[in-house]
């Protein structure tokens, strides 16, 4: 396979992480491909909460008004409940920072509209649907990466590789663990639920006896509907089942 266009960088995942380097480095005026395997919007298992550090970042990035046009529900700090059954308040407000709230707005929306902001610039090439199956080589030096776009192979160039696909990366497998990635990862399920009474602006972190060492989580995402969710330690699973 030849190399075609160099870019900048070529920045592998596009969840919050990859877009958020993306927009930074696209508004420096650098050249960036933007790949990642699935096609958005996509949903992901996640909580869904964006904390007040995070809103900083996402007003630096230019993106505040598309996440408040989202219409995402207000956090203003986290309750914590013990196994014993106390509850413990903790407030954004005493944070250090400008920000004392944060948002919940579920992972299919937060990183659509991330996205969709990566795709106003004219510098940034965005590849959905298209898997980085491995890195390109000179010798030891890395040169650019090895994808499949629907049924044909690609090798692209790039100056800078930034592996921003999340737990199972295949970019920092190739570069750090050639052995293999730890197995020790965690085991989360989720679902939006409506209609629940008691929701508020805080979200919620349950340690309950009776699923330990899971716990379980409650963001609302308006006033009576939540992301409901339990994790769990990977080398724990087993025991709970």
């Amino acid at each position: 396979m030849a190399m075609k266009r160099k870019y900048d960088a070529i920045i592998v995942g596009a969840g919050p992480g990859g877009s958020s380097a993306a927009i930074c480095l696209a508004s420096k005026g650098y050249d960036i491909l933007l790949v990642d395997k699935a096609r958005f919007p996509r949903d992901k298992v996640c909580g869904d909460g964006i904390g007040p550090p995070a809103l900083e970042v996402l007003d630096r990035l230019g993106v505040s008004q598309k996440i408040l046009d989202g219409n995402p529900w207000r956090i203003d700090g986290v309750e914590i409940s013990s196994p014993g059954g106390q509850t413990v308040r903790a407030n954004f407000c005493y944070l250090e920072g400008s920000v004392k709230h944060g948002w919940v707005l579920p992972r299919e929306k937060f990183d659509f509209l991330l996205l969709q902001h990566v795709k106003s610039f004219s510098n940034v090439q965005v590849l959905e649907n298209c898997e980085v199956m491995d890195l390109s080589y000179t010798g030891s030096h890395i040169e650019g990466v090895k994808l499949k776009r629907g049924h044909s192979l690609e090798e692209l160039a790039g100056k800078a590789i930034i592996g921003a696909d999340g737990v199972y990366s295949k970019i920092a497998q190739k570069i750090f663990f050639p052995g293999g990635i730890s197995q020790n990862y965690a085991f989360a399920v989720r679902a939006y639920f409506n209609h629940v009474e008691g929701l508020s602006h805080y979200i919620q972190i349950h340690c309950e006896k009776s699923i330990l060492p899971a716990y379980g989580w409650i963001f609302p995402t308006d006033e009576d509907s939540a992301n409901i969710g339990v994790g769990i330690s990977s080398r724990f699973l087993k025991k709970r089942i």
